[in-house]
This record gives structure tokens, C-alpha cells and sequence, in this order.
């Protein structure tokens, strides 16, 4: 799974440079990798509730992604490095830390254009 998860996390990376201001490619290529985390985790029905979480706020992610593509990458990096130590709590709490900052981006964007109320 390591291998699958750096080749995942790479190939994001690259694709930063060369899809910047396509941040719905970027998403494609960013689900791959969290496709390869939560099969990891052996969960069907964690799959399941992710698989329809992404599709329901696709349009956040777009948002709080927008102008951070490096920095969501090195965020990436880091997951995959504590996965790589073997380290699932140091992961988690990356992973977590990247989830709830995209949360907090994605809601600011909607508040600067006043387009959903929370």
C-alpha cells in the first residue's frame, strides 16, 4: 500500500505545475490518493461514508483548494511519511489537521461571496 500511496501522492504533486487553475483535475488526481488511504483502512462502510461525503461537498473542495495546491501536496508528503513510519496516530492527526484547515478555507471562501448560509 506505501508504494501505491507514494505513487499517489507524486503524481498530485507533479500534477500541481502542470493543472494549476484546474482544480477539478487536481481533485481527480488528489482522490486517487485518498481512494489508497481509506482502502488501507479495510473499511467498507468507511469507504462508503467517504465516497459520499466527497461527492456532497466537491464544491468546497474546489473552493478551499484554490491557490494551495503546493502546500496541499507537502500536507500529503507529510500523511504519507508517517504512514511510512508505520506511525497511524501521527497520520491521523495529519490527516485530520488537513481536513479541518481545508474545512476552515472552504467556509471562508463561501463567506467572502455570501453564496451559502451555514
Amino acid at each position: 500500500m506505501t508504494s501505491k500511496l507514494e505513487a499517489a501522492m507524486e503524481a498530485f504533486a507533479e500534477a500541481t505545475a502542470e493543472y494549476d487553475g484546474d482544480p477539478v483535475t487536481l481533485l481527480q488526481i488528489k482522490d486517487e490518493f485518498i481512494e489508497i488511504i481509506f482502502t488501507g483502512a479495510r473499511s467498507p462502510l468507511l469507504q462508503q461514508l467517504v465516497e459520499s461525503l466527497r461527492g456532497r461537498v466537491r464544491v468546497l473542495r474546489v473552493e478551499a483548494m484554490a491557490g494551495r495546491y503546493s502546500s496541499s501536496a507537502a500536507e500529503l508528503r507529510e500523511i504519507v511519511k508517517a504512514v511510512r513510519a508505520g506511525d497511524g496516530e501521527e497520520a491521523a492527526r495529519l490527516y485530520s489537521r488537513h481536513i479541518l484547515g481545508s474545512k476552515s478555507r472552504a467556509f471562508a471562501a463561501l463567506d467572502d461571496t455570501e453564496q451559502v448560509p451555514r
